[in-house]
C-alpha cells in the first residue's frame, strides 16, 4: 500500500511529542495530495528531516512559501504578509523595527542549503529561495562532475623516439 510522504509527514508529527506544533503546519497548510507534483514532494521530505522536525517556525514558513510558490500567488509573498500569516504579527506592524521574517528565511535558505548538500543531495530538484525574495525556486540538481584523475606523465615524444633508437 502506498504511503504518500505528506501523510508520512502527518504520522511523524502524531508521533513525535517533542514537536507539538508542527501539526498545524499540517492542518494550516494542507496538501493537495491528488496533484503529485514533485516539487511539493520534495518540500513533504524536507519537513521530515530532523533539522526541520526541532523547528518551531521553519516548518510552517517553508510549507507557507511552497503553497504560494507553487500555486502561483506570489503576490502574497511579501515580508508583511509572511509575518502577518506565519508569525502572527499584526497586519500593520513595521518590517523597519521587526526583522524577524527576514531572519527566518535566512536561516530557511541555510538549511535548505545544508539539506542538499548532505541529505537531499541525491534529490533530481533543488529548492531555494534566492537571496531578495521570497518565493521558492525549483532546479534539477546537477550533481558535480566526478573528479578529474589525471593521466600518468609521459615521456615527450623526441626523449622517447631517441630511446627507442638503436645507437650509431
Amino acid at each position: 500500500m502506498y504511503t504518500s510522504v505528506a501523510a508520512q509527514f502527518g504520522q511523524v508529527i502524531m508521533a513525535n511529542p517533542h514537536a507539538p506544533h508542527l501539526a498545524s503546519v499540517v492542518e494550516e497548510y494542507p496538501v493537495d495530495e491528488s496533484a503529485q507534483d514533485p516539487r511539493q514532494e520534495l518540500i513533504e521530505r524536507i519537513l521530515l528531516t530532523a533539522p526541520f522536525q526541532k523547528s518551531n517556525r521553519l516548518p510552517t514558513l517553508l510549507r507557507y512559501l511552497a503553497v504560494h510558490s507553487l500555486d502561483g500567488s506570489t503576490g502574497q509573498l511579501t515580508e508583511q504578509r509572511i509575518g502577518a500569516a506565519v508569525f502572527g504579527k499584526r497586519s500593520d506592524y513595521s518590517t523597519v523595527e521587526d526583522s524577524s521574517v527576514r531572519v527566518h528565511v535566512r536561516q530557511l535558505r541555510l538549511r535548505l542549503h545544508e539539506y542538499f548538500a548532505c541529505e537531499g543531495r541525491e534529490e533530481p530538484l533543488v529548492a531555494e529561495i534566492p537571496k531578495g525574495s521570497y518565493e521558492l525556486a525549483f532546479h534539477e540538481h546537477h550533481a558535480p562532475p566526478p573528479p578529474q584523475v589525471p593521466a600518468p606523465p609521459t615521456a615527450p615524444p623526441a626523449a622517447a623516439a631517441a630511446r627507442s633508437s638503436p645507437p650509431p
